[in-house]
């Protein structure tokens, strides 16, 4: 996983420096809730209503993706503190231990009042070959040519401090044999490494961003796209765009 700048998120924060309201993290989650029925059906029946409580502020909301010692009971406390925290875990992380007893403890210790997300990022990717957690994910961008490439062939980043690099998240990239293309076929590596394996919260993609940070030959013709060209942005968006559809697809509630 890369450590990245966000323009949609507040990453990274220690313990004693992370408060924010819920909706500051909307934007680019995507929550587990209940699909609405289909219109024309029957309504379900409507529970008693209760008055809501008073809500208490400030929120609390944790970017703790970087150390990864959540199995440490100390650690867990510290979480359960919060009212949103957000997990970097990554596969193969401690099966012994196990990501679905993090997510235990921390309700139990939080009471069952802390929402438990699980961080994933579209954009980019690392390419360090001693890294096993990302070995599937570099060897489906190899296999396909999903990397982002200048038309002299050439891989690109929009930032270099983190070691990783672009992808072609865009309908220009080609579909693999199961018509997946990278948004779809990530979105579905999420759900079996994260989203089957702990009953998370909600879903946080990372780096949303409005259009592409560098220029690549988007479209695969042989030419470099400028990032400045609506017509590039607009296809980037629909990347992002593709993943969250599919995640929903696979991922209804």
């Amino acid at each position: 996983m890369c450590r990245t700048e966000h323009s949609l998120a507040i990453v990274n924060l220690p313990l004693n420096r992370i408060s924010a309201t819920l909706a500051a993290i909307v934007a680019c989650c995507v929550f587990m809730i209940p699909v609405l029925p289909a219109v024309g059906a029957e309504p379900a029946a409507t529970p008693p209503t209760t008055a809501p409580a008073a809500a208490v502020f400030p929120r609390l909301l944790g970017m703790n993706i970087g150390a990864k010692n959540y199995d440490d009971p100390a650690y867990q406390q510290q979480l359960s503190r919060l009212d949103v925290v957000i997990l970097g875990l990554y596969r193969g992380w401690k099966p012994q231990y196990g990501m679905e007893k993090v997510l235990r403890n921390l309700k139990e210790l939080s009471g069952g009042r802390i929402i438990v997300g699980q961080y994933t990022v579209l954009n980019e990717c690392g390419d360090n070959p001693k890294d096993a957690a990302t070995l599937d994910l570099r060897t489906k961008l190899n296999e396909m040519g999903w990397w982002a490439h200048k038309a002299d062939g050439s891989r690109v980043q929009w930032t270099r401090q983190y070691n990783c690099w672009d992808i072609n998240i865009t309908s220009g990239s080609k579909p693999d044999a199961a018509g997946l293309r990278y948004p779809q076929w990530l979105a579905e590596r999420s759900e079996r490494v994260y989203f089957k394996a702990a009953p998370f919260d909600l879903w946080y993609c990372d780096n949303v961003f409005g259009k592409p940070r560098v220029t690549a030959d988007w479209d695969g013709n042989g030419t470099d796209d400028s990032p400045k060209d609506p017509a590039v942005a607009a296809a980037y968006r629909s990347g992002h765009h593709a993943e969250w559809d599919h995640i929903r697809k696979i991922h209804p509630k």
